[in-house]
């Protein structure tokens, strides 16, 4: 899927915001998919890291709606 090339692109650029903002718009679209990406990503990044910390609210915000 073209958005997941996109987002990958984003990503190792550390285009963060860019590649999670990205995943999170087209959550409905595709839910199950598009989380284990965002999860890909998150584990790449580590629990730590600001992005993970931020966007792992963000996604428990749509996934608890």
């Amino acid at each position: 899927k073209i958005l997941f090339e996109v987002c990958e692109s984003y990503f190792s650029a550390e285009e963060y915001e860019k590649a999670f903002s990205l995943l999170l718009e087209n959550y409905s679209s595709n839910k199950e998919v598009i989380k284990e990406k965002i999860l890909e990503f998150f584990e790449a990044l580590g629990n730590e890291h600001e992005a993970t910390k931020t966007y792992r609210k963000k996604l428990s915000s749509l996934l608890f709606k």
